[in-house]
């Protein structure tokens, strides 16, 4: 079966799609009011809901690792990246009250080599506290964080390891040899917070949702206009074949 240059062509695009494509992590969670720490010290990058996007990296874990294994009791884990989501104000600017519940979408969408793995958690500032207390040898008790103030501030935890999948690898010039593979094992990624409208709906999809309404009304519009028209001509046609008769 012989296929038309088009045809091919566009399989040949589509099947580079599956290159290029990432891998995308996916964590929806509301923003409640929880105990703040107000020393605590986990993290020295921050997003919010206004300037919600970043790049990060991380160094892989080996294939196979158990995410319970994964940086257990060690801080400053290179496998292991605590980022603080101010979450006070909502993605229009106004604070929060106290009684309002937003929720929100937490994703991570990396490049596709090295393949990568990713585990994704928020944690109130108390349960990263005891994460970080305990891997110190220090055992937190209720006692320590009962007169802090309340706040909606969340930790999101997010580790990463190798996922076992053999891919070409980037191939650099050196003098000898003069073409050489070079191995990485470290994972970029962009990490997204995204307020969900009424719930469910990424705010960041809402153009596409406009874009799509404003196409099909538009659409069908003109779909009314050239069949209007086209069944004046049709008419026409029928007209001339019977004068012509």
């Amino acid at each position: 079966m012989r296929l038309a240059f088009s045809s091919t062509l566009f399989i040949i695009s589509f099947s580079r799609i599956g290159f290029v494509c990432g891998n995308t992590e996916i964590l929806n969670f509301d923003s409640a009011l929880s105990l703040d720490v107000p020393e605590l010290n986990v993290s020295r990058h921050s997003i919010d809901a206004r300037s919600s996007t970043r790049l990060f990296s991380l160094e892989l874990a080996p294939h196979q690792t158990l995410w319970s294994d994964v940086c257990d009791g060690v801080n400053d884990c290179p496998y292991e990246v605590f980022i603080k989501l101010n979450l006070e104000k909502s993605h229009d600017g106004p604070v929060l009250g106290t009684d309002e519940t937003p929720k929100y979408s937490l994703r991570i969408s990396s490049t596709p080599s090295p393949p990568a793995q990713f585990k994704v958690e928020v944690l109130t500032p108390k349960q990263a506290y005891e994460i970080t207390a305990k891997r110190a040898g220090f055992i937190p008790t209720g006692e320590d964080t009962q007169n802090f103030p309340l706040t909606r501030t969340i930790y999101a935890r997010i580790r990463a390891r190798d996922a076992g999948v053999l891919v070409p690898q980037e191939m650099t010039w050196h003098f000898f040899p003069p073409l050489v593979p070079r191995p990485s094992n470290i994972a970029h990624f962009h990490l997204i917070l995204d307020p969900l409208l009424f719930g469910f709906i990424p705010k960041s999809v809402v153009p596409v949702i406009w874009a799509i309404l404003v196409a099909g009304v538009s659409g069908i519009w003109c779909l009314g206009w050239v069949k209007g028209h086209l069944d004046a001509l049709a008419l026409r046609v029928c007209e001339q074949i019977e004068d012509g008769r």
